[in-house]
C-alpha cells in the first residue's frame, strides 16, 4: 500500500519538492508519481558503477543537458528513475 500523505514524512517531502522545483524550474512532474525519489540524485550519485569511463561520459552528458535545458534532464531522470534505481541496487 502506498501512503501518499504520510504525516511523519510530510515536512521532509515538502522540502524535497521545493528543492526539486528550484533545481528544475518550470518542470511538470505531474506525470511522474515517483518524482520525489529524484532527490537522491541532487546531492550525490549512486555508488555502484561498472565502468568509471562510462560513468564519466554519462555524467558529462547529463551535465551538458542540464546546462542546455534543465527540463530535458528532469524528463530523462523521471522517465528512467525506476531503471536507475534497479541498476543501482546491483
Amino acid at each position: 500500500m502506498l501512503i501518499r500523505n504520510n504525516p511523519a514524512t510530510a515536512q521532509l517531502h515538502e522540502e524535497w519538492r521545493e528543492r526539486l522545483f528550484k533545481e528544475f524550474p518550470g518542470t511538470d512532474f505531474s506525470k511522474c508519481m515517483d518524482y520525489l525519489s529524484l532527490i537522491n540524485y541532487l546531492d550525490q550519485s549512486p555508488q555502484k558503477y561498472y565502468s568509471k569511463e562510462a560513468y564519466a561520459q554519462y555524467l558529462n552528458e547529463l551535465e551538458r543537458i542540464k546546462r542546455i535545458d534543465p527540463k530535458i534532464l528532469a524528463a530523462i531522470l523521471s522517465d528512467t528513475e525506476s531503471l536507475l534505481s534497479i541498476a543501482n541496487k546491483f
